[in-house]
């Protein structure tokens, strides 16, 4: 029995549609339809689901999960875009949970991923909130996973899935996924050391510029002041005091550090409007669209367009 299809009026990322492309004609092109074409995420931000979803299924039904399992291995070649960067560049594996998870919620992602960490280990499991994931759809967010925790520095990565071990250079050969992949872990025998953050010193700098360059370290995370506060050696009232002697607080501070990075990327041109908010830490488009506004009394596209005509 097939399954579901999505709702015409749902939509994907046309950046992860283009990514799949591009791996797929290099790993087999007969895993393609002939008259596919790869979309500009320059040109839109989203594409049609039911599209994703049949791609995905056509490559799963003539190769199985191998091929979507290491389509993960080619965001090397895309290394340099902001959104690999947010999710390349977390400091812990729980930095890296927030972050994947953010990043379906900005979306509005009908397909998203549970991930907690346990141990040396996440444990991830897959959920629909129109229909359920696919098993192909299960292979690629699974592969996507390993390879970001890989570009984070997770060493040694073993990759669970339908109840065998997968390191990188095995997954190539899995074939369908009997359990239809929706659970699926990935372990590891070392992560990078958390972010410390700066010294604490006695020079003249006021502790505004050390908390925003605090935050420019690793825009894209969901920063908090209970995370902050140790990586500037102070304690979280500490912090709060020091703050408020200057007239600020850690809400207005984060504030100008995400609207000046999302000013940024907007003066590049190269990241599209719908993932400038997720780049710099924004739970949702709406909550980016005010404080821009709020911040530089334009909004994105505006601020855009004046800067680069």
């Amino acid at each position: 029995m097939p399954a579901p299809r999505p709702r015409a009026d749902l939509f994907a990322s046309t950046g992860l549609v283009a990514l799949v492309i591009h791996a797929l004609r290099d790993i087999d092109p007969t895993l393609l339809p002939s008259d596919v074409s790869s979309p500009d995420p320059m040109k839109q931000a989203t594409t049609s689901a039911v599209a994703k979803r049949d791609l995905l299924g056509i490559a799963y039904d003539r190769g199985g999960a191998g091929p979507l399992l290491r389509v993960g291995q080619y965001l090397t070649d895309v290394k340099a875009t902001p959104v690999v960067q947010v999710l390349a560049t977390a400091s812990e594996p729980a930095v890296f949970a927030e972050k994947w998870m953010r990043l379906e919620r900005y979306h509005h992602a009908t397909n998203r991923t549970d991930v907690k960490v346990d141990g040396s280990a996440l444990v991830c499991t897959r959920f629909g909130t129109d229909t359920s994931p696919t098993p192909a759809e299960n292979a690629l967010i699974a592969g996507l996973v390993f390879a970001f925790c890989g570009l984070a520095g997770g060493k040694n990565l073993i990759l669970g899935i339908d109840g065998r071990d997968q390191e990188a250079a095995s997954l190539g050969s899995v074939s369908r996924l009997r359990d239809g992949g929706s659970g699926f872990s990935i372990r590891w025998e070392r992560w990078p050391d958390a972010l410390t953050g700066r010294p604490a010193t006695d020079d003249d700098r006021d502790i505004r510029y050390r908390l925003s360059s605090l935050f420019l370290t690793d825009p894209g995370r969901g920063w908090r002041v209970t995370d902050a506060a140790p990586m500037l050696a102070k304690s979280v009232r500490g912090l709060q005091r020091e703050l408020g002697q200057t007239g600020t607080s850690f809400s207005s501070v984060l504030r100008g550090a995400r609207v000046d990075e999302a000013a940024r990327l907007l003066r590049e041109g190269t990241t599209p409007l719908a993932e400038v908010g997720y780049c710099c830490g924004y739970a949702d488009q709406p909550h980016f669209q005010r404080d821009f506004r709020r911040v530089l009394n334009m909004t994105p596209r505006e601020y855009r367009q004046v800067s680069i005509g």
